[in-house]
């Protein structure tokens, strides 16, 4: 039987898998576009004082 932790690991995983199959055959422009779109978020309102070329592909993904 198993653990709670491998079935939570398990669907995380799934998860992870899906994710990735969906954005990898997303067309070209739609994740140009969702690129841009995190981006812009990323440098808006309270971060409004950020150089875009200085930001980090990580930091645009904390602060959205």
């Amino acid at each position: 039987m198993a653990t709670k932790f491998e079935i939570r690991y398990a669907i995380e995983r799934a998860y992870v898998l899906c994710a990735t199959r969906l954005a990898a055959h997303a067309p070209r422009w739609l994740r140009y576009w969702l690129t841009l779109d995190a981006i812009a978020k990323a440098t808006t309102g309270k971060y409004s004082s950020t150089v875009v070329p200085e930001l980090r592909a990580m930091d645009v993904l904390d602060r959205i």
